[in-house]
């Protein structure tokens, strides 16, 4: 068991997974807004003022809430479904741990010639979180990251 976790069983557990899924929603709209043209200092400060937010979740289980919040927006409201914004929204939800960072990565397909293809992932303690974390770490060259941190 990871530090700071907080272990829930039946009505807590699910009321917690709720949480998460509500927040994560609301993560993804102001993300998406932030996205359109704010820094990445500007993105970090406001997506972690945002208040109400769970404390004490797993990463797994923040990843989940975050790919669905940001999939369900792009097919009721025609949102962003981007690895960026997946990130962000997973990262913030588990800020209140050590070690979290968000990290964008390049890589050149031999295929395509003079094009970059670009990626976003989380990491939590040094270990990728969600669905493509086999290939984050091999394939993409990384350039940028912003550590999240939520403090209170």
């Amino acid at each position: 068991m990871m530090t700071g976790m907080i272990r829930r069983r039946g009505i807590g557990l699910l009321w917690h997974r709720l949480h998460l899924l509500v927040a994560a929603w609301r993560l993804h709209a102001r993300a998406e807004r932030l996205a359109a043209g704010a820094s990445w200092e500007e993105t970090r400060s406001r997506l972690l003022s945002t208040r109400f937010l769970p404390t004490g979740s797993s990463p797994t289980d923040a990843a989940w809430a975050a790919t669905w919040a940001v999939r369900v927006g792009r097919r009721l409201l025609g949102r962003r479904d981007t690895c960026l914004l997946r990130a962000l929204v997973a990262g913030t939800l588990v800020a209140d741990r050590p070690d979290v960072t968000v990290r964008v990565g390049v890589h050149r397909p031999w295929s395509t010639g003079d094009l970059l293809d670009a990626h976003a992932w989380l990491t939590v303690a040094g270990r990728a979180v969600g669905v493509d974390r086999d290939r984050d770490r091999v394939v993409f060259e990384e350039v940028a990251a912003l550590r999240l941190e939520r403090v209170g």
